[in-house]
């Protein structure tokens, strides 16, 4: 019983965030998808040099150019309050300036 509750659960769960992800544009949902995985691998553990190495990797992939392109979509729909929740949810200046 507790296996068809889990199952059920879990497609509920898919279908309503894939209702959410439709309600915005595809390069907003495009953004969302890329900023979250840019901010689980900012997230996780550096143990060890090789998964640095790993990790800086994968930052440098997902979040490079993320700071503009929020800035960018903000005011692309700066009228659809739907968007703008889902962009608000994400810090507005993660990558490292040079000085």
């Amino acid at each position: 019983m507790n296996k068809n509750l889990g199952a059920v659960a879990t497609l509920l769960l898919l279908f309503f965030c894939t209702v959410a992800e439709a309600a915005v544009p595809s390069d907003v949902a495009k953004f969302v998808a890329r900023r979250e995985r840019c901010d689980h691998f900012r997230g996780e553990e550096v143990y060890d040099e090789r998964r640095g190495q790993y990790l800086a990797k994968k930052v440098f992939k997902y979040c490079t150019g993320t700071d503009r392109q929020l800035l960018a979509l903000k005011n692309r729909y700066k009228s659809d309050s739907d968007v703008l929740k889902s962009l608000s949810e994400f810090e507005e200046r993660i990558e490292i300036s040079p000085k």
